[in-house]
């Protein structure tokens, strides 16, 4: 409640609970906020922290599924020859 003020604290960092891909398990991914007061507006938004490295062990662990369930070998990239 920001009260008689109009002062609120407002963290600058906080975590998410997303599925990186569509059906996978759900990841911690950390982000933080960022705002911009300009010509009377506020603009909110948020920075994601290497959503790469998430986006990278979801896949993984996709692969990882993939295997367990038919045995196969999933191949990323250019297999050996």
């Amino acid at each position: 409640q920001a009260g008689n003020t109009g002062q609120i604290e407002v963290p600058a960092d906080f975590t998410l609970s997303l599925s990186p891909i569509e059906g996978s398990d759900p990841v911690l991914l950390a982000a933080r906020l960022r705002f911009r007061v300009g010509g009377g507006k506020l603009r909110i938004g948020y920075i994601l922290h290497r959503p790469d490295v998430v986006l990278r062990e979801a896949f993984d662990n996709v692969l990882d599924k993939v295997q367990a369930g038919t045995g196969i070998i999933p191949y990323h990239g250019t297999p050996a020859a």
